[in-house]
Formats: C-alpha cells, sequence, structure tokens
C-alpha cells in the first residue's frame, strides 16, 4: 500500500510540475513541439528517475498510477498546453482526440518510468552476478 501512495505522490509531483509551474514559469508556444516534447521527458525523466531509484521499482505500480495522471489532465490543463485542445465553457475536456493527446503524454510518461525500473533491475542484476 505505501508503494501506491508514493507512485501517486510522484505522479502527482510530475502533473504539477508540467501543468502548474512550467506554464508559468516557461513560456512556450504549443506549436513549439520539440520544447514542449522535451519539457515533458525532462520533468518526467527526472521525477522518475528519483521514484524508482528511491522509492518504487516495480512497473506495474507505475502501470497503476497512470489513470490518476491522466484523470488530473483531463480535469485541469492551461489552455492548449502540449498540443491539448480548448477547454469547454465548464472547463472540461472530454472530448475524443483531447482524450487521445493526454493519453499520449500519459504513455509517455510511463515508458520513462517503465525504462528506469527496468534499467535499475537490469544493473542490479548484473552488479549480483559480477560479485
Amino acid at each position: 500500500m505505501k508503494r501506491i501512495i508514493f507512485v501517486f505522490v510522484i505522479q502527482l509531483a510530475i502533473y504539477f510540475l508540467l501543468f502548474v509551474v512550467a506554464p508559468v514559469v516557461s513560456n512556450m508556444p504549443p506549436q513549439d513541439t520539440s520544447a514542449n516534447g522535451l519539457t515533458i521527458l525532462l520533468v518526467s525523466s527526472v521525477i522518475s528517475f528519483a521514484g524508482v531509484v528511491f522509492l518504487v521499482d516495480e512497473v506495474k505500480y507505475w502501470a497503476a498510477g497512470l489513470p490518476l495522471l491522466w484523470i488530473l489532465i483531463m480535469i485541469y490543463h492551461p489552455q492548449n498546453i502540449y498540443g491539448i485542445g480548448y477547454q469547454s465553457s465548464f472547463g472540461l475536456t472530454f472530448s475524443f482526440p483531447i482524450s487521445l493527446t493526454v493519453l499520449g503524454i500519459v504513455i509517455e510518461v510511463f515508458v520513462i518510468q517503465a525504462v528506469l525500473s527496468l534499467t535499475k533491475r537490469l544493473v542490479q542484476t548484473v552488479i549480483v552476478h559480477s560479485k
């Protein structure tokens, strides 16, 4: 139970940095896909690296945290950030194309987390077998 809580906290941190802090700090135009992709990659990699190395290294827990990240992004994201479409008048954006864009971002974060997790296990295995 403790591991899933750690994963949720890390997913919250990724969401907060990508969708609350980054839009305020940087002034990236939405059409600048290179800068947007690099921001997602760097923030997700740094936060996930800390989470995988120090807290949880099992992929199944990272997969369990994905719905939280998706829901948070769907509930609130700045207008047109990272290529996500415009908000409705109610502030919710549950249209089909937007959901796919958000799903792409969530999958990108998961791939980073899975690669880091598997890399840590591989390094541990090599170290154990080299002794």
